[in-house]
């Protein structure tokens, strides 16, 4: 009973608002009928799906922080917004995600990498056959003019060449609601493990790296900048969110040295931004695209 309070504020009350901002975003459609039955079960199936890989990816980081008495929150989940344009990526998602709280006291190289990294590691482990399974649910469709499109990432492109090899030109893939969880879960992950500050893929680098890595801190912030104003506008929030908490990582770690599991862990981590970043989730949401768009109306 004690550990199911500890739950109820205000953690499940989030979980639940986040499920139902997450249910909305893709029970909404274009066709003018949002709360017919189809949509909210193509609105539910996305939100169990996108839950899953939220709860896992958190809960990931949450044990083993529990596991070296590190101190850790339960995972605070964050609402998202109802479909305003469909072109924004947030309320497309219905979700900015999920968080928990760490106190980042001194501890070992091992402990920061596995806290880090087990985080996506559990959220991947979800995502992955999430994607799949909903590509495989997927339909080819004519494209209709002025459609959204999404970039492709690499393990997107691997899904489309399994399940849909053969797409006639003027038509694309258009994801089932749990191939659109799975896309959210790899989208996020990408996100986090990007080699910055204090985000998972941060803590990483740093736990391979310790203060050599800090010399890059005001590059990579350089990157996310290019990367806003040129493919996607969101990597500007990302960038804002992470110069706020500092592009350098605070020195905390211990001169132990990373066990094997440990560089097998940072590996994998390599691997699963490879297959999962692109530099457009939305394609044509640049800042320059924005503005001229903007400036055009």
């Amino acid at each position: 009973m004690k550990s199911l309070k500890e739950w109820s504020w205000p953690f499940l009350p989030l979980i639940l608002l986040s499920f139902t901002t997450m249910t909305w975003s893709q029970s909404y459609s274009l066709d003018g009928e949002p709360f017919s039955m189809a949509n909210i079960w193509r609105g539910l199936s996305y939100a169990i799906f996108a839950t899953a890989i939220l709860f896992s990816h958190e809960m990931g980081h949450y044990l083993t922080c529990k596991k070296f008495n590190v101190k850790a929150s339960k995972p605070y989940f964050l609402p998202g917004i109802p479909w305003i344009d469909p072109g924004f990526v947030i309320p497309m998602i219905g979700t900015f995600g999920a968080f928990i709280k760490m106190e980042l006291a001194p501890m070992s190289k091992s402990a920061l990498m596995r806290i880090a990294a087990l985080g996506p590691v559990a959220g991947f482990v979800i995502a992955l056959p999430t994607l799949f399974l909903g590509m495989s649910l997927s339909e080819i469709k004519p494209v209709p003019e002025g459609s959204m499109a999404m970039g492709d990432s690499l393990l997107l492109l691997i899904g489309e060449f399994i399940f849909a090899p053969n797409i006639p030109a003027g038509h694309d893939l258009f994801l089932h609601p749990i191939a659109m969880a799975g896309w959210m879960g790899c989208l996020l992950t990408a996100l986090n493990l990007l080699p910055i500050g204090q985000l998972d893929g941060g803590h990483v680098v740093y736990a391979l790296f310790g203060k050599g890595w800090h010399k890059m801190g005001w590059v990579m912030g350089l990157v996310v900048l290019i990367l806003g104003v040129f493919f996607f506008a969101g990597w500007l929030i990302l960038g804002a969110f992470v110069f706020k908490m500092g592009w350098q990582h605070p020195d905390i770690t211990t001169e132990e040295k990373l066990q094997t599991y440990d560089h097998v862990l940072g590996a994998s981590c390599l691997i699963m931004l490879i297959l999962t970043f692109t530099p457009s989730p939305i394609e044509g949401s640049s800042l320059l695209v924005v503005v001229q768009s903007l400036l055009g109306s």
